[in-house]
């Protein structure tokens, strides 16, 4: 409640890369903001302000009293911030945000107009599992659509996190490569893990598993995997997604094994 108005803040839960302000009592739509963000955070303490996360991943204050939005100083965060809150503390006012995955925490001084970082020891939790899959050598890998992926090794009873994919849709194990598939921006993004190497999600100029496509397009545009099964035999892979929101008509993604070369197939059952 602000200046005696009442606002409707929402997060697109389609895509959530939109934030609409509603002022709830006439229904009028003030603003959208345009984000990258998993969460908005609360009012502050003296109704003026909420605060989000931007596509440049900065800072930002939205003003509810004359529904403008700024960068705050150039501030950044390396991270998707899932939850927020205001703590009074010693050196002032600060909002903290939390991320989703490994402890890391931002802590922005409201008074003193500085942000910092830093990692919690939190214990984790368990997360449903979205995906598994078996390779030859009985190896389990798994992802989960909350919190990444990882794998089972029941001949060593080990079992290893493989950090830095935030969400996975599927995954299949092939004799070289383990593929995952995730939903992104403008489709399905396909990624390849190749066994041989070391995983690495830190270095984007080596980073392994390594994109290999996106499955989508603007006439049918996609959200969602509905299956992936790979054909040693053929040496291919098959990925079958599913259509974006208000959107018919799948699609089937071939992918060579050897190569990483793909060809998509969209409208294979039209109106479907």
């Amino acid at each position: 409640k602000t200046q005696g108005q009442n606002q409707l803040i929402l997060l697109n839960p389609t895509s959530g890369r939109v934030i609409n302000v509603i002022n709830s009592s006439t229904g009028e739509r003030m603003t959208e903001i345009p984000c990258t963000v998993r969460s908005i955070s609360p009012v502050s303490p003296d109704g003026k302000y909420f605060y989000f996360v931007d596509h440049n991943r900065k800072i930002c204050q939205y003003n509810l009293v004359n529904d403008t939005f700024h960068p705050v100083s150039g501030l950044s965060v390396w991270s998707f911030v899932i939850n927020w809150d205001f703590f009074d503390l010693n050196d002032g006012l600060c909002l903290i945000g939390l991320d989703g995955s490994n402890g890391a925490m931002i802590v922005y001084n409201i008074d003193k107009k500085t942000v910092s970082h830093m990692t919690v020891e939190l214990e984790g939790t368990a997360s449903l599992l979205s995906c598994i899959d078996m390779d030859k050598d009985g190896i389990l890998y798994a992802g989960s659509s909350s919190c990444g992926a990882g794998y089972y090794d029941p001949g060593a009873d080990t079992l290893v996190e493989l950090p830095g994919l935030p969400a996975v849709d599927d995954v299949c194990a092939t004799e070289r490569y383990v593929f995952y598939t995730r939903n992104v921006s403008n489709g399905v993004g396909v990624l390849a893990y190749d066994r041989s190497k070391e995983w690495n999600m830190t270095n984007s100029t080596a980073s392994n598993p390594s994109p290999v496509c996106t499955i989508s397009s603007s006439a049918f545009p996609q959200s969602g995997t509905l299956s992936m099964l790979a054909v040693e035999k053929e040496n291919i892979i098959l990925v079958a997604t599913s259509p974006a929101e208000d959107y018919t008509t799948g699609a089937l993604c071939i992918i060579d094994l050897t190569t990483l070369d793909y060809h998509v197939k969209f409208d294979l059952v039209s109106d479907h």
